[in-house]
């Protein structure tokens, strides 16, 4: 002879319903009985209501930390961007951009040093004059180049849509690239201020 088992989780809920044979050991036939009637106790009954409160905070309490967490990675992610133009040069992490960063002057076309977090990236004047150490030399051009105290710089033109002018060393691997206001004081001044950071770089080709 079969008879229906029901078990239920925590919500009171039915979850698998399947025949099962009489239980003729220790207990015989009453022995499902008394499980059945346990099951409509008040003290099961209070049991799965505590049980089931319990499951609802938790999951609660898991969203919301899940959701803080998003939030947070939201907002680093946000930070951790730079604007357009201001962004790390591929090469970037180059030892000689290391070298190069230590001898930026702290003022530069009259413009103080702005806090940057940007690896290989310098600012003065909050964007009057970026400099960016790590980006790819130039080839053989046909734009301007020319020398300044001993460092070959090529004037990159039409490579800004606003005004600014770009110019990047010639010769030097990682190349040291610097985009300049048009507002500025002239670029040739600034240049002349980079030189000692610049030559760390060693230099293998010149202007011709």
């Amino acid at each position: 002879m079969l008879l229906s088992l029901a078990l239920i989780n925590a919500y009171g809920h039915v979850l698998v319903t399947r025949p099962s044979p009489l239980d003729t050991s220790e207990g015989g036939p009453h022995a499902v009985d008394n499980l059945a009637e346990s099951a409509r106790s008040p003290g099961a009954e209070k049991a799965r209501l505590t049980m089931a409160r319990r499951s609802r905070r938790t999951l609660v309490i898991a969203v919301t930390a899940t959701g803080a967490a998003l939030a947070a990675g939201g907002m680093i992610a946000l930070s951790a961007a730079s604007p357009p133009g201001r962004e790390s040069a591929p090469n970037a992490g180059h030892p000689a951009c290391g070298r190069a960063a230590a001898h930026y002057p702290s003022q530069l076309l009259g413009k103080e040093r702005s806090s940057t977090s940007a690896e290989g990236v310098a600012i003065w004047g909050d964007g009057a004059v970026v400099l960016r150490c790590g980006t790819a030399p130039p080839k053989p051009t046909t734009d301007p180049c020319f020398n300044v105290n001993g460092v070959d710089w090529v004037l990159r033109e039409g490579a800004s849509d606003n005004g600014e002018r770009v110019l990047i060393t010639y010769g030097r691997a990682p190349a040291v690239e610097v985009t300049v206001a048009q507002a500025s004081a002239p670029a040739g001044d600034g240049l002349a201020d980079l030189n000692a950071a610049v030559k760390e770089i060693p230099q293998t080709a010149h202007c011709v």
